[in-house]
C-alpha cells in the first residue's frame, strides 16, 4: 500500500509541475505586455508584445518587441531592445520623437536585431541605432528618420507622400524647416550598408553618410547631397521633390 500511495504521490507531484510548467509562458506573456509601462530604467526579460500605448523610459528589453495594430511605441532616454522590433500593420513605433505629435526629443536609443514595419501607422526614428537589417513597406503616414545610425541594409518600399498633406517623407533633409519636426531640420542620417529604395514617392534622401550603394526603383526621391562610398543606381527614377534638390546624384 506504501508503495501505491508513493507512486500516486509521484504522479501528482509530477502533474502539478507539468502545470507550472504550462502556466510559465502565459503568465511571463501577461507580465510582458504593454500598457501598463515598465518602470522607468527596469529590465524586461521575455519579450514585450505592445498592445496599446507604451513608454519605455531608459528600459532595457531582452527577447524583442512586436507592435501590434493597436500599438504605440515610443522608446527614451537610452531604452534598448535586444532582438529585433517587428511593427504590425496599423502599429507605431516612435525612437526620440514623442508619440501622436510632431516633437521631436532626439534622445539616444538603440534596437538590436532590426526593425520590419510592414503598413504601420507612423514612423519616427530620430537619433535612433539600429543594427540589423531594416525594411520598411507600405505605411500609412510618412516616416522621419533623423540622425539615426543604421548597422545593416535598408530597403524602404510602397512608401507615399501626398505633397500638400504635410510633407515628404524624410530619410534625412538637413537645413530645410519641417513641420512633423515642430519646425526643426532633419540631420542625416548614417548607414553602413546599403540603402534600397522602390516603389515609393515624395520621399527625401539628402545629406546622409551612406557607407555602401544605392538603389533606387520606380519612386519620386529628392536625392543630393549625400555622401556615398559604393556605387549609385537609379531606375525609371524622378529626383525633383521640392526646390533644394538639385543637383541629382542619379545623374
Amino acid at each position: 500500500m506504501k508503495r501505491i500511495r508513493s507512486l500516486a504521490l509521484v504522479a501528482s507531484l509530477v502533474g502539478v509541475a507539468g502545470m507550472v510548467t504550462a502556466s510559465g509562458p502565459a503568465a511571463a506573456a501577461s507580465r510582458n505586455t504593454c500598457p501598463p509601462n515598465p518602470p522607468p530604467g527596469s529590465t524586461v526579460s521575455g519579450g514585450l508584445l505592445v498592445t496599446g500605448s507604451c513608454l519605455l523610459d531608459g528600459v532595457t528589453v531582452n527577447g524583442g518587441a512586436t507592435v501590434t495594430s493597436s500599438g504605440h511605441l515610443e522608446l527614451e532616454n537610452n531604452s534598448t531592445i535586444h532582438g529585433g522590433v517587428t511593427v504590425q500593420p496599423g502599429g507605431e513605433l516612435d525612437s526620440g520623437h514623442v508619440m501622436n505629435s510632431s516633437t521631436p526629443t532626439f534622445t539616444p536609443n538603440t534596437i538590436d536585431g532590426g526593425l520590419t514595419d510592414a503598413g504601420g501607422f507612423d514612423l519616427d526614428l530620430n537619433n535612433a541605432t539600429i543594427n540589423g537589417s531594416v525594411a520598411i513597406s507600405g505605411l500609412a503616414q510618412a516616416p522621419t528618420i533623423c540622425e539615426s545610425t543604421f548597422n545593416g541594409s535598408v530597403t524602404i518600399s510602397s512608401v507615399s507622400a501626398t505633397l500638400g498633406a504635410l510633407e515628404p517623407a524624410l530619410v534625412g533633409d538637413p537645413g530645410e524647416p519641417a513641420l512633423s519636426l515642430s519646425g526643426g531640420d532633419c540631420p542625416g542620417n548614417t548607414f553602413q550598408g546599403s540603402v534600397f529604395v522602390a516603389n515609393s514617392t515624395n520621399l527625401e534622401l539628402e545629406g546622409n553618410t551612406i557607407d555602401g550603394s544605392v538603389f533606387i526603383t520606380n519612386s519620386t526621391v529628392g536625392f543630393s547631397g549625400n555622401t556615398i562610398t559604393g556605387s549609385t543606381h537609379c531606375q525609371n527614377t524622378a529626383t525633383a521633390v521640392d526646390s533644394d534638390d538639385t543637383p541629382s546624384q542619379c545623374a
